[in-house]
């Protein structure tokens, strides 16, 4: 138990803590932050593969909505008067 526990406090740790650096030194926060969101959905998927939990239609929903929240949110949407959008300044 005592090698899990300093697995998990610290190799575990530091190397999500590492990964997650680089990923904010190449993008932009606004770009990583928001897969901070997925941390509880891949945890509920890991219980599912790990010790068999099913869930409910409830609970399966709400995860399918944070999904879809966060392809929302980093979804590249075209600006209003953006060239690309084909719309002009007012």
């Amino acid at each position: 138990a005592i090698v899990a526990v300093l697995y998990l406090g610290g190799v575990a740790t530091v190397l999500a803590y590492a990964i997650w650096g680089d990923l904010l030194r190449r993008y932009p926060a606004a770009t990583v932050t928001p897969f901070a969101l997925l941390v509880p959905f891949v945890a509920a998927y890991a219980s599912s593969l790990v010790f068999g939990e099913r869930f409910g239609g409830l609970r399966l929903i709400g995860m399918a909505l944070v999904l879809l929240g966060l392809a929302v949110i980093v979804q590249p949407w075209p600006r209003v008067g953006d060239a690309r959008s084909g719309t002009l300044h007012a």
